[in-house]
């Protein structure tokens, strides 16, 4: 599997300040991943695939990658730690989130056209 160039890495405490910053401008995602999951793979593949342009940015941590980070991410946020995972944020809260077979690019959609009305 590799990297999307849709996605924004998602590895370090700058990059997840920088998620929060940009959540204050529009809507983002932030989306956890196991790339030793295959129900993880399937949602990857559901998330790349269904991207549309004009979608919220996506920034992807990979939870091998950064464990400690998800943790802090997950305790920041109070949102309980999965994976796969996505968490929609907005103006520095949490909009929406969800998980495993639920996580994908119509789910975040449904919740930001929601806020919009």
């Amino acid at each position: 599997m590799t990297a999307n160039s849709d996605f924004r890495p998602l590895q370090t405490r700058a990059d997840f300040e920088l998620a929060m910053e940009t959540s204050h401008l529009r809507p983002v995602v932030l989306f956890k991943h196991s790339n030793r999951c295959m129900t993880s793979a399937l949602a990857y593949r559901r998330m790349e695939a269904g991207r549309r342009p004009d979608d919220p940015p996506v920034f992807l941590l990979v939870v091998q990658q950064t464990q400690a980070l998800a943790r802090e991410i997950a305790d920041s946020l109070k949102v309980r730690h999965e994976s796969p995972q996505i968490i929609v944020l907005r103006e520095g809260s949490v909009l929406f989130h969800t998980s495993h077979a639920s996580v994908s690019p119509e789910a975040v959609r449904e919740v930001v056209a929601a806020q919009v009305r």
